[in-house]
C-alpha cells in the first residue's frame, strides 16, 4: 500500500499541475504596450520580474509588446493586434493614447485602458455622441503628495532635528490643492511648514521631495531624498528614503481591479495612487518603521482639508 501511495502521489500532483497550466493558458491575456526607453529606465530585468509576479498573482498571462518610440497610431494599434486577437484587456501608456484610440475604434469589444499618469489636460471621458471610450486612469497626485509629506515628517520626527530644519517639495507649478495635500501630510508628524521649490543650499533640508527633474550639486544634497519616478531602486543614491512609482507595471494590478469592478469610463476621473518603494526604510529608527507601513496606506480626503 505504501509503495502504491508513493507512486500515486506524484501522479496526482502532476495531474493537478497540468490542469492548472491548461486553465492558466486558456485564459485571455492582458497586453501591455511598452517601448525600449521605458525598459531602460525601469530596468529590463525588473520588468521581467514584475511580469512573472503579476501573471502569477492574477492567474492570467501578462504579455508585452515593445514598439518603436516614434511609432504612429496605426502602427501602435497593429502591434497590439499582432500580439493577441482577443485579449482580456489592452493597456496603453499616455504617450500612445492616439494608438489606443485607434485600436479601440476598430475593436470596441475589447477593454482598453489608457494610463494617463499625471497628465490631466486631456481626458476624453467618452467618445463622440457619448459613444463608448477607453477607460482613462490617472495617478492620484494629491494622495501621493499627502503620503510623501507624512513620510518625510515622520523621518524628521525620528531624527529629532529642530524645527529650523526644513522639508521641501520640488515640483513645477503645484496647484493649491496639491500644496495643501503635501502640507497636511507633513503636519501629521512635523510642526514646521514645508517649503515649496526653495533654492537648494540656502536652507537646511532634512528631506527633499522631487516630483519633477531638479538638479543640485553634491555640496547641496539634502539629508534625505524622496523621488517621484520610475527609476530602478538599485540605482538610487544611498540617502533615498522612498520612490513613488506610478509606472504601468506598478498600476497594472489596480487598473485591472477597477476594470473588473465594472467602473464606468464616462463617470469622471479615476485615480490610482503610486506604489511606494522604500529602499531607505532601514534608515528609520526601529520604533518608527512600523509606523511607515501605516503611512504608506494613508487615505487623503480633500473635502476634509479644513477638519
Amino acid at each position: 500500500m505504501l509503495k502504491k501511495a508513493l507512486i500515486w502521489i506524484p501522479c496526482i500532483f502532476l495531474a493537478i499541475l497540468a490542469l492548472l497550466s491548461i486553465a492558466f493558458l486558456s485564459r485571455k491575456p492582458v497586453l501591455l504596450v511598452t517601448d525600449r526607453p521605458f525598459e531602460l529606465l525601469y530596468g529590463e530585468k525588473r520588468s521581467k520580474q514584475r511580469q512573472y509576479i503579476l501573471s502569477f498573482q492574477l492567474f492570467r498571462r501578462i504579455k508585452t509588446i515593445r514598439i518603436a518610440e516614434d511609432a504612429g497610431p496605426d502602427l501602435v494599434a497593429q502591434a497590439a493586434v499582432s500580439l493577441s486577437r482577443r485579449p482580456f484587456a489592452v493597456i496603453f501608456p499616455y504617450r500612445y493614447r492616439e494608438g489606443a484610440q485607434r485600436y479601440f475604434q476598430d475593436r470596441p469589444y475589447i477593454q482598453v485602458i489608457i494610463l494617463g499618469g499625471r497628465n490631466r489636460e486631456e481626458n476624453p471621458a467618452s467618445g463622440p455622441n457619448d459613444q463608448p471610450a477607453p477607460l482613462w486612469l490617472f495617478t492620484d497626485t494629491e494622495t501621493d503628495l499627502f503620503r510623501a509629506g507624512a513620510i518625510s515628517g515622520l523621518f524628521a520626527l525620528g531624527e529629532g532635528v529642530g524645527t529650523d530644519w526644513n522639508i521641501a517639495l520640488y515640483m513645477e507649478r503645484p496647484d493649491e490643492m496639491e500644496k495643501m495635500a503635501f502640507s497636511r501630510g507633513v503636519a501629521e508628524y512635523w510642526p514646521a511648514e514645508p517649503l515649496f521649490s526653495p533654492e537648494i543650499g540656502e536652507n537646511t533640508l532634512v528631506c527633499a521631495i522631487f516630483v519633477d527633474n531638479f538638479f543640485f550639486s553634491m555640496e547641496d544634497i539634502p539629508r534625505l531624498l524622496i523621488f517621484f519616478g520610475w527609476m530602478d531602486p538599485r540605482l538610487a543614491s544611498r540617502n533615498t528614503l522612498a520612490i513613488f512609482d506610478d509606472s504601468p507595471w506598478s498600476q497594472l494590478k489596480a487598473a485591472l481591479a477597477l476594470l473588473q469592478s465594472g467602473i464606468d469610463s464616462s463617470a469622471g476621473i479615476h485615480l490610482i495612487p503610486s506604489e511606494i518603494i522604500m529602499p531607505g526604510q532601514g534608515m528609520m529608527p526601529k520604533n518608527l518603521q512600523f509606523e511607515v507601513n501605516k503611512v504608506k496606506n494613508l487615505s487623503y480626503w480633500p473635502e476634509n482639508a479644513d477638519n
